[in-house]
């Protein structure tokens, strides 16, 4: 994709700094996904090489592509596992940063590793769901929060 080439050019801090810039001008709309990946008790987390904290893998949809094919590309990119069957937990809308961004998160338990992470992520690692990492983002105790009470299909704020 043109805005990954970019990325590589311009390294991904740079990148990150602009691609904000750009929804500052522009205030697009986005549509995105992210996964609540559980395997024993344990939760799946990524760092970003251009942003601080530790985050469920996901990403923004790229033109065209389904929900579900968004979340399992984005779970291979950033984390090297294919998906076992995805459940909604919830759509979620965030007005932050001036734009609005539409997130869907899925549930899912990990499948076979194919892969390892891309360059868009340091590290991406299993935590006890109970004993997360200083730094994760805030919406990562909430989504695991709204699991453990047996939400789903939520629409809430991010």
């Amino acid at each position: 994709m043109f805005h990954e080439r970019v990325a590589l050019m311009l390294g991904p801090r740079l990148s990150f700094r602009l691609l904000r810039l750009w929804w500052w001008i522009w205030r697009p709309v986005l549509a995105g996904v992210r996964v609540l990946i559980i395997d024993d008790g344990q939760v799946m987390l990524v760092r970003h090489t251009y942003r601080r904290g530790w985050f469920l893998p996901g990403g923004i949809l790229a033109r065209g592509e389904t929900v579900e094919d968004g979340a399992r590309r984005e779970a291979r990119e950033e984390t090297g596992l294919e998906l076992h069957v995805l459940e909604l937990l919830g759509v979620y809308t965030s007005l932050a940063r001036n734009l609005t961004d539409h997130v869907m998160v899925f549930i899912a338990r990990p499948g076979p590793t194919v892969g390892e992470p891309d360059h868009e992520i340091a590290e991406a690692r299993w935590f006890p769901a109970d004993n997360l990492p200083p730094g994760v983002d805030p919406s990562v105790p909430r989504r695991l929060a709204e699991f453990r009470r047996g939400a789903r299909g939520l629409v809430d704020r991010w």
